[in-house]
């Protein structure tokens, strides 16, 4: 009488021995060895279903590190006031104003005051330069009238911390702001924007 045992083989029994593939083994044998098989296979499914979690989580991480990284991107900006408004690192905006620059001083970048696409209602820039708040702002009193802008100077021309100015010329109005930076530099940040 031959009986077909569950088993990923074809598997004869005889007279109490397994036939397997020419193989023989005694029914003892036969049932360790497929008790091991299912412990194994569960070991191995176990297995399986780790390393797809993990694989899982590390895409979740990843992905979560890239839109941190694009958001620190955006809060990066070095002078424009919303990330929607275009900036340029070390030039000028195009259209930017005809406006004197302090000797020496370098650009750190420039911006639009609206989201890209829209009609342009001003722009701001920013420099960094080597002189204390007074010397800087002094040398905007005296040339920026030379250049045709009008200028309201600050309340106290003698702070060291920051003086704000109030510049006008033509259609344009806003604000030259010298604040104290880093050791013995000064930021310049010029906003103008278009008046009707």
């Amino acid at each position: 009488m031959s009986t077909t045992l569950p088993h990923p083989y074809f598997i004869i029994l005889r007279n109490g021995v397994v036939f397997n593939c020419g193989c023989k083994l005694s029914i003892k044998e036969f049932i360790c060895n497929g008790i091991t098989m299912k412990k194994n296979t569960l070991i191995l499914s176990f297995i399986g279903i780790v390393i797809v979690v993990l694989l899982i989580i590390i895409a979740i991480v990843k992905q979560s590190n890239n839109t941190v990284s694009n958001q620190t991107t955006i809060r990066q900006l070095q002078v424009a006031t919303d990330p929607n408004f275009p900036e340029i690192k070390g030039q000028l905006m195009p259209g930017f104003p005809q406006f004197p620059i302090y000797p020496g001083a370098t650009l750190e970048a420039s911006a639009k005051t609206n989201p890209e696409g829209q009609p342009d209602t001003g722009y701001r820039a920013k420099w960094v330069t080597e002189g204390n708040v007074p010397t800087v702002m002094k040398w905007y009193q005296n040339e920026l009238p030379k250049n045709d802008w009008q200028f309201d100077p600050p309340k106290d021309m003698n702070n060291t911390g920051e003086q704000v100015a109030k510049i006008a010329k033509g259609n344009l109005s806003g604000n030259i702001v010298i604040e104290a930076g880093q050791g013995s530099k000064s930021e310049i940040v010029v906003e103008v924007r278009k008046i009707n």
